[in-house]
């Protein structure tokens, strides 16, 4: 297979370890000698932080202020492998991503460079290949797509891809470099279109080399309407520019090809078009019941006022008549009470009448 040199640039600790650590079981079966080299644009104190697994030799071999072309080229020049595999510091390769990438690269003559696919934040599909729509800007074909999903699972030629993982062979890569006028971004694009035009080889997306990319976390800015951040007016042009001269140059079934997975990407944008139509009737099928349980639960908040009312009603009209009622028999009593009373007066009268006359 041959040697293979990693080359990364990074100013954080903590990425730079993390993908360190998943390099070991991204290279199982490989058989070559491996380095890595980095081009540090981190703090002194930031470097000593960095861990690297025993079986891996790591060179920071410069540490000159980032520009990606620039430090990626100049890590070139001191790379010892016979390949060279660019990889973004936030990158977490999977097992056997990268002996994926070099068996593409080894068994297809053709091919000149190799990316993979790699997941994004929300564990989707971020980079499967890079398209172009009709204005000559790139865009990330299947974004969002499920990592499974067939369209993804098949190893293809595509215009380009991302230099977040990049595979190629150094002395193609010495014949052609990555444009150093680049600002921000677009490189890695322009590098891949220009293959095709100067050496006359392609770029493979080989969907067995995947890996974990959560983006952005390591470019400043980049391309936003593309998917790829802030747009930069002059990467975008010059890109522009670069792909519309490669159109002109394709042959017939270069297009074809290019045909082909255009229409493919409409297919997927369908497909995204239609899951998103059955997620909005989904929501307003929630919404619907969401409001019928709020209006019955309205409607029985109201029967249980109004049964309360009715019971408080109720009770006071009972209390009222209890009321009345013990009135009314305070009264009959009182009543009984006096005529006894007068009875008995009248009882006294008529005794005392009685003994008086008895006395005479």
């Amino acid at each position: 297979m041959g040697n293979l040199s990693i080359l990364v640039i990074s100013k954080t600790a903590q990425l730079l370890t993390q993908l360190l650590g998943s390099i070991p079981s991204a290279l199982r079966g490989f058989e070559g000698n491996v380095e890595v080299l980095c081009s540090w644009n981190g703090s002194p104190e930031e470097e000593q932080k960095v861990l690297c697994p025993d079986n891996i030799e790591l060179y920071f071999s410069q540490r000159t202020p980032y520009h990606f072309a620039t430090n990626c080229n100049q890590l070139s020049r001191q790379a010892c492998g016979d390949m060279l595999l660019f990889v973004n510091d936030d990158l977490i390769l999977d097992p056997g991503s990268i002996t994926a990438a070099v068996e593409t690269l080894a068994h297809n003559n053709q091919c000149g460079i190799v990316g993979a696919k790699l997941s994004n934040a929300a564990g989707l599909v971020g980079h499967a290949g890079i398209l172009f729509d009709h204005a000559y800007k790139p865009f990330h074909r299947y974004r969002d797509c499920p990592l499974d999903h067939q369209l993804t699972e098949r190893t293809e030629t595509v215009p380009a891809v991302t230099g977040a993982f990049l595979l190629t062979r150094a002395n193609d890569y010495a014949n052609c470099m990555m444009n150093e006028t680049y600002i921000n971004n677009g490189e890695d694009i322009e590098l891949c279109l220009a293959y095709k035009l100067q050496l006359g080889l392609n770029t493979i997306f080989c969907h067995r080399a995947s890996g974990h990319h959560p983006e952005r976390r390591t470019r400043g800015s980049q391309m936003q309407d593309a998917g790829f951040g802030n747009d930069n007016s002059e990467d975008l042009a010059r890109m522009r520019r670069f792909r519309q001269q490669f159109v002109s140059a394709l042959s017939s079934e270069d297009r074809g090809h290019e045909l082909d997975l255009a229409g493919r990407e409409i297919d997927w944008c369908h497909q995204r078009i239609q899951q998103f139509e059955r997620a909005k009737a989904l929501a307003k099928e929630t919404e619907a019941l969401a409001a019928a349980e709020l209006k019955s639960g309205v409607e029985a908040r109201k029967k249980a006022v109004e049964a309360r009312k009715k019971k408080a009603v109720e009770a006071r009209k009972k209390a009222v008549e209890a009321r009345k009622k013990a009135a009314e028999n305070n009264w009959d009593q009182a009543k009984r009470d006096a005529e006894m009373e007068i009875n008995e007066a009248r009882l006294l009268s008529a005794k005392a009448r009685q003994q008086s006359a008895e006395r005479s």
